[in-house]
């Protein structure tokens, strides 16, 4: 019984190897496209300096938009977040992005000095 465990555990060890890596910092929403590489240097720039502890984080805020459509526009003064396909930005802007105003504006200052 033992062998057959361990044969079962590894054969289960190749079908993991076999799925393409996922980083939760790669945009949640690749099809987008215009946008995307911008999400996820936003995205690996909030992991590293905000963390992820926790569905507050931040980060996990920042995901979260983008897996409802945000996007990221730039204009004279540089990345903006925007509503994108978001039907509900106003709401979320306010309860997600306002109170953390002042990270945002950091992280976005961090994504103009990449760009």
């Amino acid at each position: 019984m033992a062998l057959e465990k361990q044969t079962l555990f590894e054969d289960m060890q190749v079908k993991i190897n076999l799925l393409p890596a996922y980083d939760v910092t790669d945009d949640p929403r690749p099809d987008l496209g215009a946008d995307s590489a911008a999400w996820r240097k936003l995205l690996k720039t909030a992991h590293w300096k905000c963390g992820a502890d926790g569905p507050e984080s931040l980060f996990w805020h920042l995901h979260g938009l983008r897996c409802t459509g945000c996007q990221l526009e730039r204009d004279g003064r540089g990345w903006r977040i925007t509503a994108g396909q978001n039907q509900n930005y106003a709401a979320d802007r306010e309860r997600y992005l306002v109170p953390r105003q002042q990270a945002i504006i950091e992280l976005l200052e961090y994504l103009n000095a990449l760009s």
